[in-house]
Order: C-alpha cells, then structure tokens, then sequence
C-alpha cells in the first residue's frame, strides 16, 4: 500500500527581532530582543549572545539564555569601551543563518542623570556624575 503526503522538514529559525540596549553601567551592558517571526519548523531551544569591543574585528561569545529569556546582561566589561551586540536564536537544526545586531554601538559608562549614594556616619552625600563626553 502507498501513501501520498507530505512531511515538513524543519529548518533554521529566523532572525531574532529589534535587538535594543535595555540598560548600562560601567562594567556592565544589558540587551533584549523580540522572538523570531519564524521557529523554522522547529521550536526555538535557547540563543547565543556574541561581543564585540568596536576597535577589534572579533566577535567573541557573550554567553547564551534559555528560548523563554530575551535579554542577556554582558558583565566584566571595561568602562569607556563601545560594544556592538548580536543575537542568534537557536532550534534543533542550528543557529539562525543571520543575527540581529545593534543599530549603533552602546559605551560601559554611568548613565547620565544616575545617583551614587554614600553614606558616611551621620549624613548622606550624594555626588552626581556627568558623562566624560
């Protein structure tokens, strides 16, 4: 007996969408994303999280979160230094062909407008820094 049909094989997800900067630091750089439009076939499993210092031509693994996380907090990084980011999503065929990437470039710094507090004995001193640009 022979069966006509047909059977979808599944393939790369899509890229991950609106790759934005959530928040920032002076060590550290937090990035967030919009699920791909399509799982290629196949449900999405996690997604791996590459940096790059903009002086240097090697993207290097940031890290990789679980498919019900979208954002990634990249930590130990150097103030002062500009990072791109990308962002590939992952099913069980592999990693999506193209990665979402940062419109611009985001620097390790204070945020402008961001409080330290310090609290010596008796009173509270609170020191504004302004950006170094």
């Amino acid at each position: 007996m022979y069966h006509k049909g047909c059977v979808r094989i599944p393939d790369e997800p899509g890229v991950p969408r609106s790759l934005r900067v959530k928040d920032y630091w002076t060590d550290y750089i937090t990035v967030m994303w919009d699920r791909p439009e399509s799982d290629g076939g196949s449900p999405i499993t996690s997604y791996i999280i590459e940096k790059r210092d903009v002086s240097r031509p090697t993207w290097l693994k940031a890290g990789n979160v679980d498919a019900d996380c979208t954002e990634f907090k990249a930590t130990s990084l150097f103030e002062g230094v500009e990072y791109s980011f990308r962002v590939y999503a992952v099913n069980k065929v592999g990693p999506s062909k193209q990665a979402a990437e940062l419109d611009q470039p985001c620097k390790a710094k204070m945020p402008f407008g961001k409080f330290i507090y310090s609290l010596p004995r008796n009173a509270l001193c609170i020191n504004l820094y302004s950006p170094k640009n």
